[in-house]
């Protein structure tokens, strides 16, 4: 399992986000990520790590359909 927050070359904590639904990945696996909400996989180079003060605190994760949260 990869991590998913880091930290950029400023130091600031970056959060990684589905470029598929907009949403925060919870679990990054190898070689490809799935998201949850569309069903669909994609490359981990196509994650969007946006720094962690920008994410509203409202957004979801991509499984949170699967909890029941949608």
């Amino acid at each position: 399992m990869f991590k998913i927050e880091r930290k950029n070359e400023n130091g600031e904590v970056e959060v990684a986000i589905c470029p598929l639904c907009y949403k925060r990945v919870e679990f990054i696996g190898a070689p490809m990520v799935r998201c949850y909400s569309t069903g669909e996989t994609y490359e981990q180079l196509e994650i969007r790590w946006t720094p962690k003060s920008k994410v509203l605190k409202e957004t979801g994760y991509d499984v949170d359909n699967l909890r029941g949260f949608e």
